[in-house]
């Protein structure tokens, strides 16, 4: 028969220190999904969106950051850098940011 001191070791893992939960609920393990609803495809500026992005994060727990974005005058020079291009590439530089990468949190 086990001292108690001994028992208590055993529950928690004997000498190795790691401790094992036993789920008491008797329920089945059930995977629980919860669908963000969807976030609108379109703004008309970059101030819409990102009021619209912090709303949508506040209402859904999710936070994102900007990891990078390019200006329109940076994406035309990159452009025109190139040995072969057409004018229809080119954006007009008053689009001010041509992207902006988000990453989630």
């Amino acid at each position: 028969m086990m001292s108690d001191s001994e028992s208590e070791k055993e529950q928690e893992g004997g000498a190795s220190g790691a401790i094992f939960a036993v789920d008491s609920s008797d329920s089945d393990e059930q995977e629980i999904q919860e669908i963000a609803p969807r976030f609108a495809k379109w703004h008309d500026t970059w101030d819409e969106y990102f009021a619209n992005l912090r709303e949508y994060e506040a209402r859904t727990a999710q936070l994102y950051r900007i990891r990078s974005c390019m200006k329109a005058s940076a994406r035309n020079e990159k452009i025109k850098k190139k040995k072969r291009w057409k004018e229809r590439e080119l954006i007009p530089d008053a689009f001010g940011d041509y992207y902006k990468k988000l990453h989630k949190l």
